[in-house]
């Protein structure tokens, strides 16, 4: 009976790692999901979609890209790392999903665990705004009228736990001001309410706060790195305007989940690289004003890593000091 029970086993271990071997030989032949933790229309989304049309054609099947959005990138975060690990479903992280929130609130999940890097998908540095009636020209402008009225500026974010509410904190802290933070869903939110004059300043990604630039319904004030955009050449970085600390870019990258079967991994990198190889891909990130930054999987990981040592004992001290 040993014997038998033993061959039973045996038998069915074979059958499993052949159907493995069969799940990743023909690898994909579904369609491949990313879930964007974020709404539709942001740089993570337009990002995820500028990608899916040339990796789908390297990989041979349909990308679909699924917005989950929520608590400021955990909701989709988690439900994808739930999923199944079959190559099948993609994530798109970022700075908050990646490394704010786990930082803000450790233990409640660990996607550095969990995921793994495959690349960069969007970079852009922050640039802060304020509604044009308030009539600020430069950063020094907002620091002075904000230590003048305490209290008294509302700054709008992308949600609490994202990158423009990071920005906020660090100027705050930086500029030894006292403003107000209100979290809305989305920067485009904030956006609206600043043209209608119901909130004074925030932060956001050239993308998305360039058209209302141009148009001159709000004004920028400083770009939070080193170097100016060249989108914005006439715009001050903060080491420019003496706020150095708020430095602050914006970056997403796709993601596989940990536990992806290697060989599966590999073909992701590889259709990945190529699909942003292509002149194309690199057209299209310009015409939205966007680009990927530093490609490939040891960019990405370089990037999480550096940004969690900066960035952790941070929020975890401003989060420990009294209200």
């Amino acid at each position: 009976m040993r014997r038998i029970a033993g061959a039973a086993l045996a038998t069915a271990l074979i059958m499993v790692g052949t159907m493995a071997d069969a799940a990743t030989s023909d690898y994909p032949n579904r369609p491949i999901k990313i879930v964007v933790p974020y709404p539709a229309g942001g740089p993570s989304d337009t990002a995820a979609r500028i990608l899916a049309e040339p990796l789908g054609r390297r990989l041979g099947q349909r990308v679909v890209v699924e917005n989950r959005p929520g608590g400021a990138g955990m909701i989709g975060t988690e439900a994808a790392i739930r999923g199944e690990h079959d190559g099948y479903t993609l994530l798109i992280g970022g700075l908050a999903s990646i490394v704010l929130l786990p930082a803000a609130k450790p233990g409640e999940y660990e996607p550095r665990k969990s995921l793994v890097p495959l690349s960069q998908v969007w970079y852009s540095p922050q640039i802060l705004a304020s509604r044009r009636k308030l009539g600020f020209h430069t950063a020094g402008d907002l620091v002075a009228y904000a230590k003048a009225n305490p209290g008294k500026l509302n700054f709008g974010s992308a949600g609490t736990g994202t990158v423009t509410h990071l920005a906020i904190m660090l100027l705050s802290k930086e500029a030894g001001i006292d403003i107000t933070h209100v979290p809305y869903r989305s920067t485009a939110l904030w956006l609206t309410d600043a043209m209608a004059d119901r909130i004074d300043a925030g932060f956001g990604d050239i993308k998305t706060l360039l058209p209302h630039i141009e148009s001159k319904v709000i004004t920028p004030l400083a770009v939070s790195v080193p170097e100016r955009a060249p989108q914005l050449p006439q715009v001050p970085t903060v080491n420019e305007s003496g706020l150095p600390g708020v430095q602050t870019e914006n970056w997403f990258g796709i993601m596989a989940l940990a536990d992806t079967p290697p060989v599966i991994i590999d073909r992701l990198k590889a259709a990945i690289g190529a699909a942003q190889a292509d002149p194309a891909y690199a057209a299209a990130l310009e015409k939205v004003g966007g680009t990927a930054g530093k490609t490939g999987p040891a960019a990405l990981a370089a990037t999480i890593e550096n940004d969690v040592k900066r960035f952790t004992p941070l929020i975890r001290a401003m989060a420990e000091e009294p209200k």
